[in-house]
């Protein structure tokens, strides 16, 4: 599942590295993608928090104005309440989605 593909793809933010924005946005547009998910068969709604970390939020230029909306735990919260509403909707489990770690 590619969800941030999507929610550029269908026009509700512009192309980058950051997109996790939508779910505070729009987050009806994200429930419509997780239930075209759940449509076609998806038994595992993943949590739209890929890159919603505070670091990538100040590297994606977030302004003042928007960090009351804009910020890690609103993000998070709000992907993850999302996925759980629509994952409840067809039985499918929930899972996060997480930003790549170093590991050595």
């Amino acid at each position: 599942m590619e969800l941030r593909s999507d929610v550029r793809r269908r026009g509700y933010v512009e192309a980058g590295a950051w997109t996790p924005e939508a779910v505070v946005q729009y987050p009806e547009a994200v429930k419509q993608l997780h239930r075209d998910y759940l449509r076609a068969g998806s038994d595992v709604m993943q949590t739209f928090t890929f890159y919603s970390s505070d670091d990538k939020l100040t590297f994606a230029g977030n302004h003042a104005d928007q960090r009351e909306t804009v910020n890690c735990e609103n993000l998070n919260r709000a992907a993850c309440d999302l996925a759980r509403e629509v994952a409840d909707e067809g039985g499918a489990l929930v899972a996060g989605g997480l930003s790549p770690s170093l590991v050595m």
